[in-house]
């Protein structure tokens, strides 16, 4: 069950960028305008394939953070690889700790 404090949450669809312009700083950069449009104190969410180190690493850089498991009853998403579930609790909050690394 997802916290009641996450049930109104913004949510993420979906960030893509082309193999050939990773690691230019491009995701990290939509993520923060994305979350900038968003009114202040709104929390936002989003769904990543576990596997998926180099996506997890931007999120967690930009201030998301792993949320509890849940579970998830859609007969949509039953062929889909599982998801994990990240959070910002405020989307005003994003970029807050990002270095230049």
């Amino acid at each position: 069950m997802v916290s009641p404090e996450w049930r109104p949450a913004l949510d993420v669809a979906e960030v893509q960028v082309l193999e050939a312009y990773r690691c230019r700083k491009i995701g990290r950069r939509l993520l923060l305008e994305m979350c900038g449009s968003v009114p202040g104190d709104e929390p936002v969410v989003l769904a990543v394939d576990p596997d998926s180190e180099g996506a997890r690493h931007l999120y967690r850089r930009v201030g998301f953070v792993d949320l509890p498991p849940f579970a998830l009853t859609s007969m949509y998403l039953l062929s889909m690889k599982p998801q994990m579930l990240m959070g910002l609790r405020r989307a005003r909050d994003a970029g807050a700790a990002v270095s230049d690394e």
